[in-house]
Order: structure tokens, then C-alpha cells, then sequence
């Protein structure tokens, strides 16, 4: 019994010492840390996109000097949030807390071999919704400079184009079950027949909605559905890099044949107004990202200058 006592007493006295002793992480400020797995996920997520950072991927110091930026935004939205006094909502919470789970079970095991945990995902994500807080609370509907709904309209149909589209492959599946390119014979074939919907579609003789029909019917896939207006950006993952600029030049109520990546389309101009207020409240805070995040971050840097975060690396 006094051997467990005399055991217990000295773990008690080391967990206290380890308690007491000043843990060190990367990067500090004001009783506010970096993790070391918060500080992997950024040199991890610099090193995969230092275009994205603008640094070479050859240049060492370069890439430290973006991950220790993007270490010190971290702590200064935190400072930011502090000094305004604003907490983050339960709403910013939730959507912090629902992208992590997206994140964690897609990429936990690529996570974990660096050495990035759950919860420093946590931390990543809800320093994304803490931006956003500060973005509703500078410049939201109720904010201190909020934009005015008209020019975020204005601003949604300069970034979006909206269309319908009818899609098919420029691939097919051949005998050993591998995906191949059409040949050249099968190509012309598909570019005409596309062609031609396009050119009903302007002559009026048919709907993209009736060619979508028959198209899928000649697939047999079965339409239950009309074609809903889809919205794209540039730089939308979705398509290849030039279909926003395709679509851009297509007339409004037209029809084009676009071809983009391993797909083809029929495309057809839609109109986006100012006055819908369905799909401009869709993309409503995009919108607004887009128009004033980047003042967010300004604030931020000029906050890093008067902040003295402590280095531990």
C-alpha cells in the first residue's frame, strides 16, 4: 500500500510539473496557440499551392514565410474578434463544425499521416467561419459599412452566368472496360449531332427540354425532369477553365455547342436578373466574400504589425 502511495505522489507531482511548465507551440499570442498540427496543415496546404500563396515551390523561405502568415492571420481574427467584442454565432459554429466532419471523413487518413488531428481541422474551419463572422459584422445587411443590396446584385450577375445544358461524353468505355477518348470518326458524329440541337434550339423548332429528352432516350435513360438552370463562375471546379468563358459568349436565349474537358455540351443562355431573388440569396454571402473578404484580410495584416506573436519553431 505505501508503494502505490509513494507511485501515486510521484505521478501526481510530474502531472503537476508538466502543468505548470510552459508548453511550447509554434506559434503564440496572448495565451492564444498554434498547434503543431495546426502549423502542418498549413505547411501542408502552402506546399501543395504555393501559386495560391504566391511563392515559389523551390523556395524554402518563401513557403515558411507564407505558413507563418497564414499562422498569424489565424491569431489575429482571433484578436480581431476580441477587440470588436463579437463572439461567433451559433450558426458560424455549426457550419464550422458540419465542414470538419466533410473534411475528417474524406481525408482523416491523409490527416493523420501529417500529423493534423480532428481537432485541429476543428481549428481550421472555425477560423474560416470566424472570417466570415467578420465579414457579416463589418459589412453585412446590419453591418458597419454594409453593402448595399443593389450593388451585391449587381456584382452576382457580373460573377455568374446561368444556363441549360444538355451533356454528353467524349469518352466511352472499350472491350477491356477502360475509359478511351472517341475516335476521330465517333467525334465528328457527336460534334454534329450537338451541333444540330443547338441550331433547333435557335430555330425554334425545339426545346433544349424536348432534346434532352429525346437525346437521353437514345441512351436510354429515362427524363422525368425539365433541365434546371444551372450557375457557374470562373475558376468553377465543376467544368474545365474554358467553359465560364464558353457560356460568356453565348447570347442570352441562344444555343451553342460547347466543348470542355472530356465533355460536350448543348448550351443555353440564360438570363440572370437582378430581380430574382431565389438564386441572388443562393450565392448571396459569395457574393459579398468575393466584394469585401479581401478587406478582412487587410485589416488582418495591418493587425499582424502591431501584434508581437511569439516564434517557437
Amino acid at each position: 500500500m505505501k508503494k502505490l502511495i509513494a507511485l501515486f505522489t510521484v505521478t501526481v507531482l510530474l502531472f503537476s510539473f508538466v502543468s505548470c511548465g510552459k508548453a511550447e507551440y509554434p506559434y503564440t499570442y496572448e495565451g492564444h496557440v498554434v498547434t503543431e498540427g495546426l502549423y502542418s496543415y498549413y505547411k501542408a496546404a502552402v506546399t501543395a499551392s504555393p501559386e495560391k500563396y504566391s511563392v515559389s515551390p523551390d523556395d524554402e523561405d518563401g513557403i515558411n514565410a507564407a505558413v507563418k502568415q497564414c499562422c498569424c492571420e489565424y491569431l489575429a481574427a482571433i484578436k480581431l474578434m476580441e477587440d470588436e467584442k463579437i463572439a461567433l454565432s451559433s450558426e458560424f459554429k455549426r457550419l464550422a463544425a458540419e465542414n470538419t466532419e466533410n473534411i475528417w471523413s474524406l481525408f482523416s487518413d491523409y490527416y493523420n499521416s501529417i500529423g493534423v488531428t480532428k481537432q485541429d481541422i476543428t481549428r481550421v474551419q472555425t477560423h474560416e467561419s470566424r472570417l466570415l463572422q467578420l465579414l457579416d459584422y463589418y459589412y453585412g445587411a446590419q453591418g458597419k459599412e454594409p453593402v448595399q443590396e443593389m450593388d451585391l446584385k449587381e456584382r452576382f450577375v457580373d460573377m455568374y452566368v446561368g444556363f441549360k445544358a444538355i451533356e454528353g461524353s467524349l469518352t466511352k468505355i472499350n472491350d477491356k472496360g477502360e475509359e478511351v477518348s472517341l475516335t476521330e470518326k465517333e467525334l465528328r458524329e457527336r460534334e454534329k449531332l450537338f451541333s444540330s440541337m443547338a441550331k433547333s434550339i435557335n430555330e425554334g423548332t425545339a426545346s433544349i427540354d424536348e432534346l434532352n429528352t429525346e437525346y437521353n432516350d437514345s441512351l436510354g435513360i429515362i427524363v422525368t425532369s425539365s433541365l434546371s438552370v444551372l450557375l457557374t463562375k470562373e475558376g468553377d471546379p465543376m467544368y474545365g477553365d474554358d467553359f465560364f468563358d464558353a457560356v460568356s459568349g453565348i447570347s442570352h436565349g441562344k444555343a451553342k455547342a460547347v466543348k470542355s474537358g472530356d465533355s460536350i455540351y448543348v448550351i443555353e443562355r440564360q438570363t440572370i436578373a437582378t430581380d430574382d431573388e431565389d438564386a441572388f440569396m443562393s450565392y448571396r454571402s459569395e457574393v459579398l466574400q468575393d466584394m469585401r473578404m479581401g478587406k478582412i484580410e487587410k485589416k488582418l495584416k495591418k493587425l499582424i504589425k502591431e501584434m508581437t506573436v511569439e516564434e517557437n519553431l
